[in-house]
């Protein structure tokens, strides 16, 4: 193999085992979220919590074959990652677990996927650069997985800030506005 083969091939191996390890911290915090008694009371938010947790599992059944694939055995550079994760990325992650509120899971959860898929906008711009197609391809799929589930999170949001707030605070004096907030954030993110 030659010094050239050997940059791109390590290089990829790196930026794969990077997406392994963060998909496996993200469905081991989702995992928790969906076992807390609280994820029971909204049923259209635990649906989105189980697609999220059924695409990161097969997501990672899928990247762990590629990096086989590739030359790497799955756990040595996730191992290596796993142990290596710190700073911002960290934070937010190790945040996604069990809360009081399913509000804020949905949040945690929703930054958590979105920076999943920056990672996968990441791998996938870095395997087009050295012209490694499967990997971009893999990667592309595996964004477009993950997008679905953030704009899942972002319907179901208000829904959920609603039922929490009638529940949880006399203060409430509107409510039957998960409808109008939902078409607001819309008119936002699509202007």
């Amino acid at each position: 193999m030659s010094n050239h083969t050997t940059t791109v091939s390590n290089t990829l191996i790196k930026y794969v085992g990077d997406l392994i390890a963060l998909d496996k911290h993200i469905l081991d915090a989702i995992e928790g979220q969906l076992n807390s008694r609280k994820i029971n009371e909204f049923p259209t938010a635990h649906r989105t919590l189980a697609q999220a947790s059924g695409v990161l599992r097969s997501g990672i059944v899928t990247l762990e074959q590629h990096l086989s694939s590739i030359g790497s055995d799955p756990g040595t550079p996730v191992k290596k990652v796993v142990s290596a994760i710190a700073g911002a990325a960290a934070s937010v992650i190790d945040r996604v677990r069990p809360s009081d509120e399913v509000s804020k899971m949905l949040r945690d959860t929703y930054t958590a996927l979105s920076l999943d898929a920056i990672s996968s906008t990441m791998l996938h711009t870095t395997a087009l650069a050295m012209d490694e197609d499967r990997t971009a391809q893999l990667a592309l799929a595996h964004l477009k997985n993950i997008t679905p589930l953030i704009m899942e999170i972002s319907q179901v949001m208000p829904e959920v800030v609603e039922q929490e707030l009638v529940r949880d605070n006399s203060d409430v004096k509107n409510t039957n506005i998960a409808k109008k907030s939902l078409v607001e954030t819309h008119k936002a993110w699509t202007r």
